[in-house]
């Protein structure tokens, strides 16, 4: 099925011409792929409980779009110049969100269960526009067939001229995880947030400005539930290492920016509801009742890593 929409030649600039087209699926029903080019046209897609996409891809230069409460197999947008924002989205195989000069906001919640064999994909590309939210992670335990050192979660988050603000956590039912990031950026600073669960190496690397790195593996207990310690081994301030001891777990965090701060939080459970000035500032660009949402989900996640 194909909908198009013809325009004639001749309009005046000052014409203001909309469409409103409204797509309904059965719910329930398993729906393969939902494919939109709409240049110009604002794209919302909400979903309800119960309805599942093996593909949506969205597409249209100058488009902004919005996305909420939708699950999917594999989930692509893509604009130019317009903003990118998904609040309550789950995916199981593959996230990409593209724009350019316009911000990414997100509240994405990734699943990786023994039907994928290979990580699932979280792609975050834009330039003069922050990428900011939050990032839940499920994972049922299965080790990808490339070994333990395969990620379970890739994530891939790039902009340029624009600060770059995501926390990382696991949901409350999930089994630890391996996470490969790579965060990229210039000329904006980098605050990431990952949970407890986290295991594995991390590099900060940024030019005449400072790199930090916030831990608390005190009041920090073993979410593979085995006894082990947590230790978080730093060869300078902007190298080292979080591990369990001992280390059964391969993560990788790799952050690069320049002139501007570049920060790492790896906090105890109860620390991860704490919010900077910067992250609030960016959840308040959303609208009242998403922040509400975002938040709520966000305490639920962190107090379950205790």
């Amino acid at each position: 099925m194909g909908l198009g929409i013809y325009m004639p030649f001749g309009q005046s600039p000052n014409e203001k011409i909309s469409f409103n087209i409204t797509l309904r699926v059965p719910l329930v029903h398993y729906n393969y792929t939902i494919d939109t080019n709409l240049p110009i046209f604002q794209q919302k897609i909400l979903s309800k409980q119960g309805a599942y996409f093996e593909r949506l891809r969205l597409s249209g230069a100058a488009s902004q779009m919005l996305l909420e409460s939708v699950d999917a197999g594999t989930i692509d947008a893509k604009t130019v110049s317009e903003r990118i924002k998904a609040v309550g989205v789950r995916a199981s195989k593959k996230i990409r969100l593209a724009t350019l000069d316009s911000p990414i906001d997100v509240m994405l919640w990734a699943a990786s269960n023994s039907n994928s064999t290979e990580p699932v994909q979280i792609d975050l590309q834009t330039m003069n526009g922050h990428i900011a939210g939050a990032v839940l992670l499920e994972h049922d335990g299965t080790i990808k067939a490339g070994g333990e050192d395969t990620p379970d979660f890739s994530l891939d988050a790039i902009t340029g001229n624009s600060p770059i603000f995501l926390r990382i956590m696991h949901i409350e039912d999930s089994e630890p995880s391996v996470l490969h990031a790579n965060l990229t950026t210039n000329l904006g600073e980098i605050e990431l947030i990952v949970d407890p669960q986290y295991e594995g190496t991390f590099e900060l690397v940024t030019d005449q400005a400072k790199s930090d790195v916030e831990e608390d593996a005190k009041h920090t207990s073993d979410p593979s539930r085995m006894g082990r310690r947590r230790a978080i081994n730093m060869k300078h301030e902007q190298e080292g290492e979080v591990v369990e001891q001992p280390k059964i777990r391969g993560g990788r965090i790799h952050a690069v920016t320049s002139m501007r701060t570049n920060t790492l939080l790896l906090p105890s459970g109860p620390d991860m509801d704490r919010v900077t000035e910067e992250r609030a500032a960016l959840f308040r660009m959303l609208e009242e009742k998403e922040v509400d949402n975002v938040a709520g989900q966000m305490s639920k996640a962190g107090g379950a890593s205790v």
